[in-house]
């Protein structure tokens, strides 16, 4: 059994690793700890999956009512 992975450093860059949007620095580091991490290399094909999903337009009447409720949520907030 493999121990989870607590750095959340690197968890937290995954995305743009995966999306190749890293300085090289960054890239070099996450590339160093993926050989060596399971959690995170498992982490990473899942947010690759992810990706690949479409993702689907829900629709104008949605868009139309986002502002409305985001000003309603502002002023709950």
């Amino acid at each position: 059994m493999t121990m989870a992975c607590n750095d959340l450093d690197i968890k937290e860059l995954l995305p743009a690793y995966q999306g190749n949007m890293l300085a090289p620095t960054d890239h070099d580091r996450i590339e160093k700890h993926l050989s060596a991490c399971e959690d995170c290399t498992r982490e990473l094909k899942l947010l690759s999956i992810l990706a690949a999903e479409p993702v689907p337009d829900p629709g104008e009447l949605f868009w139309a009512a986002m502002p409305g409720r985001i000003f309603l949520e502002v002023q709950v907030q």
